[in-house]
């Protein structure tokens, strides 16, 4: 992956609405996974969210942001399932946590922060 193309996905992540980052993971990720990452219950929700029936709130909102910009990422270098796979592997850099799990129970943007640096590292590795 370029820097011009690494950089296209970065700006993309910010300013993409929640109906179409909903619908982008739930394209490539599956439903009940965006429903993981994004830390709720209620999958279905995630296809409310995609279809602008409703929004999600704000910290939701940055988790699927980071998800979007991870699976952009990685769906633009080695596909959905490495990104599905890269998602719920344990990650030394997060203290041997999934990033999946990381993005569930983040409660502030730092913590979410955390998790798209790390893809971006690895995605860079391929290169």
């Amino acid at each position: 992956m370029t820097v011009p193309e690494a950089e296209d996905i970065a700006r993309r992540s910010v300013l993409v609405g929640a109906d179409e980052m909903a619908g982008f993971l739930q394209q490539h990720l599956g439903q009940k996974l965006t429903a993981y990452l994004a830390g709720i219950k209620d999958a279905k929700a995630v296809g409310q969210w995609a279809q602008g029936r409703t929004n999600p709130s704000a910290i939701v909102r940055e988790r699927l942001r980071a998800a979007y910009h991870v699976t952009a990422l990685f769906a633009a270098v080695y596909g959905d399932r490495a990104a599905q796979a890269w998602f719920f592997g344990a990650n030394s850099a997060l203290d041997d946590q999934a990033p999946a799990a990381t993005l569930r129970t983040a409660e502030t943007p730092d913590e979410i922060a955390r998790v798209v640096p790390i893809a971006r590292a690895f995605v860079r590795g391929a290169a």
